[in-house]
């Protein structure tokens, strides 16, 4: 009996000696588990220490009573979101939480293009600082909560302000010294992206930020603020949410955009308000006449037209997403927006005024009359009619014909008449001039000119205007009146025998110019009389 009960007890000190250190080993874990979750929260601040150097000029900005910002753990609470949910979803879900919780916050703004992980909570009207105070310690509180700041108010606008600010170094302080002093104002800088951000948690953000203002090693420290109003929002209205078939129904398009924000002009470009569940020939949809590339340079951006639905019903019009640019924000730049769907009603009732747009259905059978002869005796006709036109447009041709080659006869008479007269015209000057020295050239000259002359003026063969006068006047006789054969005929004479005898000086060279004159004006009183 003692030999079992000396086992039994050697079994229950070593059964107290293992489960001695189990414990307390297991109390170790749950202390450093509680060690580990345990929530780092924002230095406390007071609301006098909020202010900052702008220019070497102090700034003291109003502490806004309207915006609260509050700035989430990212990660955090992700259990309770479903899986796969995006980043702007698990923080709205958190700011909803955070809205439910305080009674003292009216509503909330999320505009991922101002910051990531931030919400922007509207105070209700009426609270004081204290109560702000109150207020940024109770949210502080929320375990999905990072740090909660009071927003600034700045000529009339009002601002948040993070962890990120600008900093600018002197040019004599070197690396070491400007690590020590980042690491006594607990600010972190990051190379990647350039820039400088307070740890909120180790000290507050403009004791941080004026701790470096006022070094001698520092240039310039400046807070970066987010001024609080949405980057780009797009809605879509109608000017009536029903109507009959075929209304033509006013739209407007309203885009209001900050400076953060650049639309792009190519997603104006293919705007669709058709419902998906409407077929394209049963819908309509016109805009006013717009500049894409010019509208997206100024906010509000409106974009007006009208849609005209051609069948009754209830119809959706689709949200109208808005591609933009946002350069400073993280990850993509490329980003888009949407409106919200618009639901319009269409009736089937048809108004009195639109009572000739009904369909019309035929009570009875309708025979087809094709009329057979009165198409062939109109086909008759026509065939009448266009040989008729094709005889006229030959005729006139014919005469358009005739009509040219006369035109062309009379010019080329016309030129020729208009070459005789100034023929007749160099002959005149050159008998009128006084005659040169010696005779028998001047005398030649003049005969040459008044061959040519008779031969233009009598239409006569150029080949015959040389040789001798005797066999000129010979070659032209039949063309010449009788009153100018004999004149031309003794005028020739005299001109043949003063150049073959090469005469110095011509007696009565006065007298055979004026003889030749006569001739002439002679022969241009005929034609005139003739024409």
């Amino acid at each position: 009996m003692n030999y079992w009960l000396n086992i039994y007890f050697t079994i229950l000190v070593l059964s107290l000696l293992v489960a001695l250190p189990a414990a307390a080993a297991s109390e170790a874990v749950a202390i450093s588990s509680s060690a580990t979750n345990e929530q780092k929260i924002a230095a406390p601040f007071s609301f006098d220490s909020v202010w900052f150097y702008r220019d070497a000029t102090r700034v003291i900005p109003e502490i806004g009573k309207r915006w609260l910002t509050v700035v989430f753990n990212p990660g955090d609470n992700a259990d309770s979101v479903d899986f796969g949910a995006s980043n702007d979803s698990l923080i709205q879900e958190k700011a909803k939480a955070v809205l439910l919780a305080h009674d003292r916050l009216s509503e909330y703004l999320y505009d991922p293009n101002l910051a990531e992980d931030a919400c922007f909570f509207r105070m209700r009207d009426g609270l004081k600082l204290e109560n702000i105070r109150q207020l940024i310690t109770q949210v502080s509180q929320d375990e999905t909560v990072k740090y909660v700041h009071p927003t600034l108010v700045l000529k009339n606008k009002t601002f948040a302000f993070f962890t990120v600010f600008q900093l600018e170094w002197k040019t004599g302080a070197d690396a070491a010294e400007r690590e020590a002093l980042l690491n006594a104002a607990h600010v972190v800088f990051d190379e990647k992206e350039n820039r400088y951000a307070v740890d909120v948690t180790a000290l507050p953000y403009f004791k941080a930020l004026n701790l470096l203002a006022e070094d001698i090693r520092v240039l310039r420290a400046t807070p970066s603020l987010v001024e609080i109003k949405p980057s780009i929002s797009a809605s879509l209205s109608l000017h009536m949410s029903g109507g009959n078939i075929g209304n033509s129904i006013p739209f407007q398009l309203t885009i209001t955009f900050s400076d953060r924000v650049s639309i792009d002009p190519s997603s104006l470009a293919t705007l669709n308000l058709r419902p998906p569940n409407l077929q394209k020939e049963l819908f309509d949809c016109t805009f006013d006449p717009y500049d894409t590339a010019k509208a997206v340079t100024k906010s509000p951006l409106v974009i007006t037209g009208r849609v005209t639905f051609y069948a009754p019903g209830e119809y959706t019009i689709p949200a109208i997403a808005i591609s933009y640019a946002c350069p400073s924000c993280p990850g993509s730049s490329v980003r888009s927006t949407e409106t919200e769907p618009v639901v319009f009603k269409a009736s089937s009732m048809i108004p009195v005024e639109l009572a000739e747009y009904r369909l019309i259905v035929p009570t009875e059978p309708i025979s087809p009359d094709f009329h057979r002869a009165a198409l062939r005796q109109q086909s008759q006709r026509d065939l009448w009619f266009a040989l008729s036109c094709f005889a006229g447009f030959i005729l006139c041709a014919a005469w358009l014909l005739l009509l040219r080659r006369k035109v062309t006869a009379e010019r080329v008479l016309l030129t020729e008449r208009k070459k005789d007269e100034l023929l007749a015209e160099q002959l005149r000057t050159l008998l009128q001039a006084t005659a040169t020295a010696p005779h028998w050239r001047y005398l030649g000259e003049v005969g040459s000119l008044l061959r040519e002359y008779l031969v233009v003026h009598y239409e006569i063969d150029g080949k015959y205007r040389g040789g001798s006068g005797k066999q000129f006047m010979e070659t032209i006789r039949e063309h010449l009146s009788g009153e100018c054969l004999e004149p031309l005929s003794l005028i020739f004479s005299a001109i043949d025998t003063s150049v073959s005898l090469e005469s110095e000086h011509y007696q009565d060279i006065e007298q055979l110019q004026r003889e030749i004159l006569r001739v002439v004006d002679l022969t241009a009183q005929n034609a005139a009389a003739h024409g």
